[in-house]
């Protein structure tokens, strides 16, 4: 089966975070930038914190704080989106 939203597909969670990062990257005086980027970093960084280094999970429940499998093989790649968000500075905004 397709991924295709959230809880179905990691990258479906991961790949919008790591896009905005980017376009905070070409705009930084966007106001909130820094903010939103924080929030986002402190998502990731909990979320490794209770995967410690097991991304064997098609998805991760971000509110529940919970790896998650279905029938999506699993993302394990997860952790490169992950590590290029919490290795990313954070954008100051003006």
């Amino acid at each position: 089966m397709a991924g295709g939203g959230y809880g179905r597909d990691w990258w479906y969670d991961v790949y919008p975070n790591v896009l905005y990062y980017g376009v905070a990257a070409l705009y930084p005086k966007v106001e909130n930038t820094t903010f939103i980027q924080h929030s986002i970093a402190e998502q990731f960084c909990k979320a490794d914190s209770v995967l410690n280094g097991n991304y064997n999970y098609s998805y991760f429940d971000y509110a529940q704080m919970k790896g998650m499998r279905n029938q999506i093989t699993y993302e394990q790649d997860a952790a490169g989106g992950h590590a290029w968000v919490l290795f990313r500075p954070i954008t100051n905004s003006g």
